[in-house]
């Protein structure tokens, strides 16, 4: 049976739980996460900088949706990207998100980390390996100080990747889980794009004294279309076997989400 979602009021006073995939912790310390993170970038990609590759992209999108959940409580978003490459195969990646709800004033949401090394096998085949530090600071319309690290490994193809990660802390302290993953995309006609994605999430071991969550899986449909430096997109996701719940009422995980991305 999946765990009950949180409420104001009666049932939230009985047993304060977020959602299946997020149940507020100790605070994870990810402002220094973060730090260490761009101290080791400075040492790793100084050497190489002037080979190095820099890009990033901006995004507007309806809505911020992480593996079935709606992070920004259905409310539209804004997504800051950049992503430094060197010839080596290492590779960071950082991201700043806001919701941009016109009734309210901007949030800033949270941010996440990522530093890997990607290794060609061969014409068709690269191996990917890297760790991964995501914290919020607001979670369903409501202030938070949640993250969580992932170290993960994949393997990735012109057409279809996989990816296994495993989290020590995921969202809680001593939560450890195990998250799989397969997503695949081609161009189907006129330079549009079609992709999906399946993932698993397996709780593998609970705090003691915190029941053991219920596992989860999310699923996603998309297709985009290049109009440079523009990318358009739509998508519809969900997953289960539990709802999503924020402001106060019970959510469907099936939504359809459409966005504009821009490079620069």
């Amino acid at each position: 049976m999946a765990d009950p979602p949180p409420s104001e009021g009666a049932c939230a006073r009985r047993r304060r739980i977020a959602p299946p995939s997020i149940r507020p912790g100790r605070r994870q310390g990810g402002f220094w996460r973060f730090r260490l993170c761009g101290i080791f970038l400075a040492v790793l990609v100084g050497p190489v900088a002037a080979q190095a590759q820099v890009s990033g992209s901006v995004a507007l999108q309806s809505n911020y949706i992480f593996r079935g959940y709606s992070i920004s409580a259905g409310k539209p978003a804004a997504i800051l990207n950049l992503s430094y490459d060197t010839p080596a195969g290492f590779y960071a990646n950082g991201s700043a998100i806001a919701d941009i709800d016109g009734a309210d004033n901007p949030a800033f949401l949270g941010a996440i980390a990522n530093l890997g090394y990607a290794h060609r096998v061969n014409d068709m085949v690269s191996l990917d390996a890297g760790v991964i530090h995501s914290q919020y600071y607001e979670i369903y319309g409501r202030k938070a100080d949640l993250g969580y690290t992932e170290e993960y490994l994949g393997v990735v193809t012109r057409h279809l990747s996989a990816r296994l990660s495993y989290s020590s802390d995921y969202f809680t302290a001593e939560t450890h889980t195990v998250y799989g993953e397969v997503e695949g995309g081609h161009e189907v006609w006129a330079g549009i794009n079609v992709s999906a994605h399946a993932g698993y999430l397996d709780y593998v071991a609970s705090p003691a004294g915190y029941q053991k969550r219920t596992n989860q899986y999310d699923w996603r449909l998309a297709a985009s279309r290049l109009i440079k430096p523009v990318l358009l997109f739509v998508q519809v996701s969900g997953g289960g076997p539990a709802p999503d719940y924020y402001l106060g009422q019970q959510r469907s995980k099936t939504v359809v989400m459409g966005g504009v991305s821009c490079a620069f």
